[in-house]
């Protein structure tokens, strides 16, 4: 290849490497405006969703307690606060203002009675979502523990802090969490109060049952059958109450009087029936271990306690200040929801659109060649007519060259022999007119005398080169 060619190629590939980089660097900077864009807009319409949630939340709450709008928004601001602030006792409250709304409609449709009572509700989920701080169970666990326990036992609104620590102290001075006493309460907590049991007793007692690794709703459903049988089998009633520590006292008295192992299994196969036997057992076992428990559980703060420590902590934190950077997301989108919804169709269907493309251009292929050839001949043909149009002027300007050096050369023949035809002299003639009438102008002269340098050394170059030839 030809030093020419060779540059010809690099100037060409150089062209064209510089188109890419162009096209690049303009779609990514098309590509990252539109991805912020839609970034800002799919955060934005995240906050939307959110508020939309709580909307839900308030309305289902309004349709089942019958609250005004005026008591509806106390309790919205309420959820809000708690959310996303340190409680009086040191607490923070890490669910989100959704989770307490709905706390609040699980606790008022769980106690009716709270239903028309905002404070009393309020005050209840509080303690609710204390205790899920100290156990760090789930929020809707805790609001389902604390609403069984004050159905099941008949406790009251205000007794909510007390079934709190209760569970709390039990979670922490036994083997069972405060999630597995949730779920040992929803089998027993009825039976256990028809025992004429406390909250105390029952959580006491489930502990000890814990301690041989009897947890959760199994726990609570053969606590539930060994007292159904102690009372079937008439012990415990001492006091003409039945009792259930007076119950495991007599039973091991009876057994203490048995003189084989045949006969105390018996009594045992008596009172508590197979399927009990076991939780039978480890009640009898354990009446020290009980009465210790029983004292830890009564009149404590743990959950409190608890609470504190759990929720002091980065994690609580941050998750508090994500709460109060949602409810910030959420009031802005309150007044930008015309524009959200446009932006988020632009987005949609421009997604759509570049989704679509490849089956677009495969169903079109033929119709798209064809525009692109199209199109390359058009812009061929353009690109031959600016061709054209400059060959015809350096044609041009080569006929006014050639002009110039005939007429050169009539001055040289006449300079050399002194004769010219009549033509000759009149094309002569012509030539000193039109020099006059340029003249005037120094640039033209100055053409003028270049030129006809130019053409006469071109002659005389011409007639050395014809001569070279002959």
């Amino acid at each position: 290849m030809s030093d020419a060619a060779d540059k010809s190629s690099k100037k060409t590939e150089g062209g064209f490497s510089r188109m890419a980089n162009g096209f690049n660097k303009y779609f990514a900077i098309f590509t990252a405006g539109f991805a912020a864009i839609t970034g800002v807009t799919l955060g934005l319409k995240k906050f939307m969703d959110m508020r939309n949630e709580v909307e839900d939340s308030q309305a289902n709450l309004k349709a089942l307690t019958g609250l005004g709008e005026n008591d509806i928004k106390w309790l919205r601001d309420y959820a809000k606060e708690l959310s996303t602030t340190t409680t009086e006792a040191g607490i923070r409250i890490t669910a989100s203002a959704k989770e307490i709304m709905d706390g609040f409609t699980t606790i008022g449709s769980k106690r009716p009675e709270l239903l028309k009572n905002k404070e009393a509700m309020a005050a209840v989920t509080k303690e609710a979502l204390t205790l899920a701080a100290a156990g760090k169970m789930e929020v809707a666990t805790a609001f389902d523990v604390v609403t069984a326990s004050m159905n099941q036992f008949n406790h009251k609104a205000e007794d909510s802090n007390r079934i709190i620590n209760v569970i709390a102290a039990g979670s922490l001075e036994g083997s069972a969490e405060a999630d597995s006493l949730a779920g040992s309460l929803k089998n027993v907590g009825t039976v256990a109060n028809g025992s004429n049991m406390s909250l105390e007793d029952t959580i006491a007692m489930l502990e000890v049952l814990a301690s041989k690794q009897l947890l959760g709703e199994e726990a609570g459903t053969k606590l539930r059958g060994a007292l159904l049988k102690m009372k079937d089998a008439g012990v415990g009633y001492v006091s003409g109450a039945f009792n259930v520590r007076d119950a495991i006292i007599e039973i091991n008295d009876q057994m203490a009087k048995k003189t084989s192992a045949a006969q105390r299994d018996a009594l045992l196969q008596k009172v508590f029936g197979a399927e009990n036997i076991t939780a039978g057992q480890i009640l009898l076992e354990n009446v020290d271990a009980y009465d210790k428990l029983r004292v830890a559980v009564t009149g404590t703060n743990v959950a409190t306690t608890q609470a504190i420590i759990q929720t002091d902590t980065v994690s609580a934190r941050m998750a508090q200040s994500k709460n109060r950077f949602a409810e910030l997301g959420m009031e802005l989108v309150q007044d930008l929801n015309p524009a959200m919804l446009k932006a988020t169709d632009f987005g949609n269907l421009f997604l759509k659109m570049l989704v679509n493309l490849p089956a677009f251009i495969r169903e079109n292929k033929i119709g798209i060649i064809g525009f692109v050839a199209a199109l390359t001949a058009y812009l061929i043909a353009i690109n031959a007519s600016n061709i054209a149009t400059k060959t015809k002027v350096v044609l041009s300007g080569i006929d006014r060259v050639a002009d110039y050096a005939k007429i050169a050369a009539l001055r040289i023949k006449i300079m050399l022999t002194g004769q010219a035809t009549i033509a000759e002299l009149r094309l002569v003639a012509a030539q000193r007119a039109l020099n006059a009438s340029m003249m005037i102008n120094i640039y033209a002269a100055a053409a003028v005398a270049i030129a006809a340098i130019g053409v006469a050394v071109y002659k005389l170059a011409t007639r050395t080169t014809d001569g070279q030839k002959a």
